[in-house]
Formats: C-alpha cells, structure tokens, sequence
C-alpha cells in the first residue's frame, strides 16, 4: 500500500468516523435521562416501567431497528439514535436500579432527621463512597437525631 492509498483511505472512512460519533454522543445524552426517568420510575414501583425494561432488554436491538426503520419510517440516522436509546437505556436503568435499590434506608432516613435538605441527601447517599461518605459520617455522628443503639450501630457500620 502506498502513502497516496492510505490517505485516500482515510479519506473516505473521515465521513463515517464523524457519523459513528454523532451518533454516540446523541445517543448517550438522550439514553442518560431515559434511563433516569426509567430508573426512578422502577424505584417508585411504577407497574409499566417494570414491563417496559423487560421488552426493553429482551427485544434484540435487530428488530427494534427494522420497526422504527421499515414499519415508523425514520431516516436512517435517526432510526439508529431511537434503536441505541432503546435498547441501552433498559439496561442502563437496570443498573441504576439496582444501585439506588442497595442504598440502606436507615442512610437516607438518617441524613433527612439530621437537617440535610433532600438535595444534599440525595448527593451525600447516592453519590460515590470517598469524601462524600466521609463527610455524611462526620455531619451525622455530631447530629444523631438520638443515641439509640440503632443509629449509634448504623454510623459505625459507614466507617
């Protein structure tokens, strides 16, 4: 292969690159706040959520294309950013189901009795374990809305 060959084939794979790019990052963005409407909406225990994720998963992303491409008609570009929403984003609310659901509710009850607004609660018990963690167990032990054995056992169990 020459020099000249290898530029002219890149070339013509530039327009292509660009496009699988587009597409991810379109889909990405919508995929993320599906997902977190559908996860929220399985933590609130919304029966057609349940159902939703189910078909979501189990419907390969081959058929949901050929729907939306043959059956809705959507361009083509389009009609990949709908199959890739749909079929990422059961899974990806899954996963974000199943964090939220391990989240002790001793965690949360605690945070809201100790003055946290919900908001801070939310970022402190749903948030990563380094600092924020910390920071909860420090604010909480100084808070305890009661030295109970219960809340006492639940900030040793943090650190």
């Amino acid at each position: 292969m020459t020099s000249g060959s290898i530029i002219e084939f890149g070339r013509q794979l530039a327009p292509a690159f660009v496009t699988t790019l587009w597409l991810s990052g379109v889909s990405l963005l919508i995929c993320t706040g599906a997902s977190l409407l559908i996860a929220v909406g399985l933590l609130a225990r919304v029966r057609p959520m349940i159902g939703l994720v189910d078909v979501l998963i189990n419907v390969p992303l081959v058929i949901k294309l050929f729907v939306c491409f043959y059956l809705l008609r959507v361009e083509p570009q389009w009609c990949a950013v709908i199959g890739l929403v749909l079929h990422q984003s059961g899974f990806a609310a899954s996963i974000l189901y199943g964090g939220l659901k391990e989240v002790p509710s001793e965690l949360e009850e605690a945070a809201l009795t100790s003055g946290l607004s919900p908001l801070h609660t939310f970022v402190l018990t749903f948030g990563s374990d380094g600092w924020q963690r910390a920071a909860a167990h420090e604010k909480l032990s100084r808070n305890l809305c009661c030295r109970c054995h219960r809340c006492l056992a639940w900030v040793g169990s943090l650190g």
